[in-house]
């Protein structure tokens, strides 16, 4: 048997760009940042002469403040030698045309490596890691924003490639480049640092220190005694940076309890964002409702798109939020959380243009909701906002929706071929278009289907090798109907009711275990039988067919040991369940108590349970059944809980269906006292790829399940460490806004619990700990974490892990000459009231009865620091 390998990624060259003090500004000022990004990097990139793959960058990404795209990377010389004094120039212009705005600085990464169409990876990680470096920050901290509004880093691997390959790239010297080792969480690697037009050999020794010895061993050598450090290294340099970073509370706030809606940012990845752009967007069919949708937005600063799910209302929704107003706002989904819906949590900030999903409401919202968003609209529009809100012809009637009749627009799905077509144009196939003239879609075209669907035919068609498959694409775009009918018919002539419907269980058993063991196949057909009432005995099953029988009967293959049904026949397995789930509605409950209890079963092979799990939860995005979520939540324990954790992940960052999924792990955590298995289903979906990818969604998530959980958690602290590597900013915002909501409710017992059991949890690993100890540099928030740790303490139950915590940062600082003063410091401010002193006891003293000094010493300064505020305080 040959070797099986992967095709490696193609190469990207990285360019990622972040917005120095973007949080001090107010709101206006957020808005009109982050309009200005995306332009003034087109107005860089085309003075760079690389406007052409700047149109073709692939994953481009908004994230408020900072943007982030990948390109070709033959175009890194001109990146690394043109962009930067572009960017800088086009910057200054914006200053000059807007003298009494605040100047914008803007901070630049470069980086290289292989990455799949979706950007996620190591090289984006690193890019990030990059733009984080506190060195970096400082730079654009210390100088003058009039002058310096453009720093710039690059990629040991980038500045080889550019250098040491002699592209031209401008008139750009390698000595302009610093070199510098970044140290950001356990990221630690060589870069080089860029300030366009500036020479490093005139810089100010002051903001420079020494690389550490034992992190610069395999770097540069040391510089010589009294030599300032550029000077000592080889050109362009090795140099640490003094720094201080910056420490900015997030725009928005993220609570743990309360009604609030998320903003949630739409990128330029986004499907439908890339659907809604000229060239692709196709309008509704009945334009004159379209046409006056965007003035009624204008007029009333607030629409309601009322349609089916799937016939392109979110498209629809951005398309009319881009084009309102020029420039337009920004884009965001709102993610609620609440009771029921309100316009209390919406936002107001200006520049806003949001669109929020009530469609499927669990139940009707209050008798006022319509009349409060008339007011709402009238208050955004004169923020220069706006609010789409997508709703369904069932959901939206009543009493408390007439107020918004004049606002409410009923969409009709867009013409299908004309969306098809758009499709093959945008993806650069204008020659497959005369594909549509052939009689084999007539009936598709007749029957006008939904821009969903319509959409996954096209996505059907570009993958085709050739017209020869048109056929086929056209029955599995049938959801191949006639073929699971015949599937299921066979042998009705010749045999009888038994053996009609041992064949269709064994078809639905083969399409629920596509590509699983034949034994398991057989197993879930048996298990299905016996449900219905039919004995399995081993008397029963040997009079009975044989497997391949049994399996030749439902027409399904062997390669080996797995079973398989056509794989000629694309999408057949799951075209076969929803025949199942649409055909016989009665049944779903025994129906899916079988599929579930397969997957749950333990002699089932895992691979085999992870092919039901993922076939249900597909099932259950696209029937929108939330019994099927809620059934692998409870069902699948112990072992198997990971495949619910994998399931529930994916659901969760479903289009239109995640947006359930995502309420019921939020409604499990509000509940008083729920399983330990569902805390534990909660907390891993919080700490795998769908809170690195929603990371606001899912820390309040994780910040409820937190309070279900005994403090020092393994589990959690694992979970907040995975975000802390991957979303520290996140991380860190999020708990000092709980820190903050906690000071100001001390008696909320269940916000105070949930508050506690996050930090504590957070500052029990390294990543966290650091985290949090940077945060100290900020005032306000060193007075709450000191407040944290003192609230802790005072905790009966939780002072045992906060004991381990705290000596784990003596093992970790007290040998730690750059950073013991700091946290000693830190220390005690916290023991500085008396009454929490004894806590020191089980700290400072050994088995041996000896003193540790390190203990000793935040004894005695917060013995000093509580008698000096003592003696300040006296008259």
């Amino acid at each position: 048997m040959l070797p099986s390998w992967e095709p490696l990624w193609p190469y990207r060259a990285v360019l990622a760009v972040d917005a120095r003090n973007f949080s001090a500004l107010d709101s206006k000022g957020m808005q009109q940042v982050n309009a200005d990004i995306l332009p003034l990097l087109s107005e860089a990139l085309s003075a760079s002469n690389v406007s052409a793959q700047w149109q073709l960058r692939v994953f481009g990404q908004y994230a408020g403040d900072s943007y982030v795209a990948g390109m070709d990377p033959e175009v890194l010389p001109a990146l690394v030698g043109c962009f930067p004094g572009a960017l800088r120039q086009a910057l200054g212009r914006r200053r000059a045309d807007s003298p009494a705005s605040t100047p914008l600085q803007l901070r630049v990464s470069i980086h290289v490596g292989p990455l799949p169409h979706t950007g996620l990876g190591v090289p984006m990680v690193h890019t990030h890691r990059l733009l984080d470096d506190d060195a970096l920050r400082t730079l654009l901290n210390r100088a003058n924003p009039e002058i310096t509004n453009t720093a710039v880093i690059i990629s040991q691997r980038v500045y080889e490639d550019v250098f040491e390959s002699g592209c031209v790239n401008g008139d750009v010297l390698p000595d302009q480049f610093m070199r510098h080792l970044v140290k950001v969480k356990k990221f630690q690697q060589p870069a080089y640092v860029h300030i366009p037009g500036f020479d490093w050999r005139l810089a100010d020794p002051d903001i420079f220190e020494p690389l550490d010895t034992t992190d610069a061993a395999t770097e540069q050598p040391a510089p010589a005694p009294g030599a300032s450090p550029q000077l000592a290294s080889t050109a362009p340099g090795t140099v640490s940076f003094s720094h201080t970073g910056e420490h900015g509370i997030q725009a928005y706030n993220l609570h743990l309890n309360g009604d609030q809606a998320i903003p949630v940012p739409i990128t330029e990845s986004d499907a439908d964002y890339k659907a809604s752009q000229d060239g692709r967007f196709v309008p509704p069919r009945n334009t004159d409702q379209w046409e006056a949708a965007s003035k009624l937005l204008d007029e009333y600063g607030v629409i309601v798109l009322c349609a089916a799910q799937g016939n392109g209302r979110r498209t629809a929704a951005i398309r009319l939020l881009s084009t309102v107003t020029s420039p337009p706002p920004a884009l965001f989904d709102l993610d609620p959380e609440w009771s029921k819906p309100s316009v209390r949590p919406l936002p107001k900030e200006a520049g806003m243009g949001c669109i929020l999903d009530l469609s499927d409401l669990a139940e009707q919202p209050g008798e006022r909701l319509g009349t409060d968003l008339v007011s709402y609209g009238a208050e955004l529009r004169k923020n220069n906002s706006f609010l789409v809100i997508l709703a369904t012809p069932a959901d939206w009637y009543g009493h408390w929706a007439e107020p918004t009749l004049p606002f409410t627009a009923r969409l009709e799905s867009p013409d299908a071929r004309a969306l098809v077509t758009a499709e093959f144009r945008a993806s650069y196939h204008g020659d497959r278009v005369t594909w549509l003239d052939r009689t084999e879609f007539a009936g598709i075209w007749k029957a006008n289907p939904s821009a969903r669907a319509a959409w996954r035919l096209a996505d059907r068609l570009l993958r085709a090798s050739g017209p020869e498959q048109i056929q086929t694409i056209v029955d599995e775009f049938g959801d191949w109907h006639r073929e699971v009918e015949k599937l299921l018919s066979r042998n009705r002539a010749t045999g009888g009711d038994a053996q009609l419907l041992s064949t269709r269980v064994t078809v639905w058993a083969g399409a629920l275990l596509h590509g699983g063991q034949r034994r398991s196949v057989i197993k879930a057909a048996d298990d299905l039988l016996t449900r219905l009432g039919l004995e399995r005995h081993p008397v029963n099953v040997l009079a009975d067919a044989t497997t391949s029988s049994r399996l030749d009967a439902a027409e399904i293959t062997r390669d080996g040991d797995r079973a398989f049904h056509d794989t000629q026949k694309e999408g057949l397995p799951a075209a076969i369940l929803r025949h199942l789930w649409d055909e016989f509605p009665t049944q779903h409950e025994l129906l899916r108590r079988w599929a579930i209890g397969i997957a749950a079963d333990r002699t089932v092979p895992e691979e085999d349970a992870r092919l039901i799990t993922t076939a249900l939860w597909k099932l259950a995005a696209h029937r929108h059944d939330r019994a099927i979520l809620d059934g692998l939540a409870s069902d699948l324990k112990g072992p198997r809980r990971v495949l619910a954790v994998e399931a529930l992940t994916k659901a969760a960052g479903d289009a239109e269906f995640g947006r359930y999924v995502r309420d019921r792990l939020r409604q499990w955590m509000d509940a008083k006292n729920p399983s330990d298995d569902k805390v534990d289903l909660v907390i891993e979906i919080c700490a795998g790829t769908w809170g690195i990818h929603q990371p606001t969604l899912a820390l309040t998530r994780l910040g409820k399940a937190a309070g279900h959980k005994t403090f020092g958690s393994a589990t959690v602290v694992n979970a907040f460490q995975q975000l802390a590597l991957q979303r520290p900013d996140d991380v860190r915002k999020a708990v000092d806004q709980w820190l903050t909501d906690l000071e100001s409710r001390p008696a909320d017992e269940p916000l105070r619990r949930q508050t506690l059991g996050s930090f504590l949890a957070l500052v029990s690993s390294d990543e966290g700990t650091d985290l949090i100890l940077n945060n100290t540099r900020d005032t306000e928030a060193r007075l709450r974490i000191i407040h944290a740790w003192q609230k802790l303490l005072c905790t009966d139950d939780a002072v045992d892990a906060v004991v381990r915590q705290l000596s784990r940062w003596h093992e970790r600082f007290q040998e730690n000459p750059d950073r013991r003063e700091a946290v000693v410091d830190v220390l005690a401010d916290i023991f500085a009231p008396p009454s929490l002193r004894p806590g020191l006891d089980r700290l400072m003293v050994t088995e041996e009865a000896a003193i540790l000094p390190f203990w000793r010493e935040v004894l005695v300064l917060a013995a000093n620091r509580y008698q000096a505020s003592k003696e300040a305080s006296t008259p």
